[in-house]
């Protein structure tokens, strides 16, 4: 309209609409009520868009470095159930804190902090990494995990030999963080120990860990 006023049909976002948008670096999750996106590259610099809704893959698309678009997977129409999106908040805290939704799922990259350990009469596989939840300060703002898993998985995972501590991890598990009573206190002070069961622990190529801290199992070749 050229008397300045805002058309109602326009459906190009305003500049306020604009500035709201955030720049998030690839690879990256995003959600909505409904729906999960994820964006990555794969090793020929692709960009690959991956879409899904209640964990039913709706359709994948490649988008090369010369610009040409290809749909991998097209969409397929499935009636899935409805619910929540999984939260996506550095900030949220662990499942102690939150004790009437224990346990939680978790999706969670860092570094191993020393080498895994390994308890051939138990079975029981151990390993600490260092998540760091925020990129513009990676130095001072890291989140200890205990990574545990026993069993046939425990075995799985020290068969790894994860041994560096500069290259990263993905982990997908159950949160089991607690809050435990910190020794030696008299007025019932408590401590946080923040715990994950294990269920897959992938190394990362090419990429420092992902600040975010997923509440679903989402796999690195879910992202791909």
């Amino acid at each position: 309209m050229s008397n300045g006023e805002h058309d109602p049909t326009d459906k190009t976002p305003d500049r306020q609409q604009r500035q709201e948008l955030q720049r998030v670096a690839v690879p990256a999750i995003i959600y909505d009520s409904t729906h999960a996106v994820a964006v990555s590259r794969n090793e020929k610099g692709s960009l690959i868009v991956r879409v899904t809704t209640g964990g039913i893959p709706l359709f994948t698309a490649a988008v090369s470095t010369e610009d040409d678009v290809h749909v991998l997977f097209p969409a397929k129409r499935k009636k899935a159930a409805a619910r929540p999106a999984p939260s996506t908040n550095t900030d949220q805290q662990p499942a102690a804190a939150q004790k009437e939704l224990l346990p939680l799922a978790i999706a969670i990259e860092g570094y191993p902090v020393r080498s895994a350990r390994y308890d051939e009469k138990t079975k029981r596989f151990g390993m600490t990494i260092a998540h760091h939840p925020d990129p513009n300060d990676r130095k001072n703002n890291v989140v200890y995990y205990d990574l545990m898993a026993e069993g046939d998985n425990a075995a799985a995972f020290y068969a790894l030999r994860l041994t560096d501590t500069k290259t990263p991890v993905h982990v997908t598990g159950i949160d089991r963080s607690q809050e435990v009573a910190r020794k030696g206190s008299k007025t019932g002070e408590k401590k946080l120990i923040r715990l994950i069961e294990a269920e897959s622990i992938e190394r990362i190529v090419g990429r420092q860990d992902n600040p975010n801290m997923l509440r679903e199992k989402i796999r690195l070749a879910d992202l791909l």
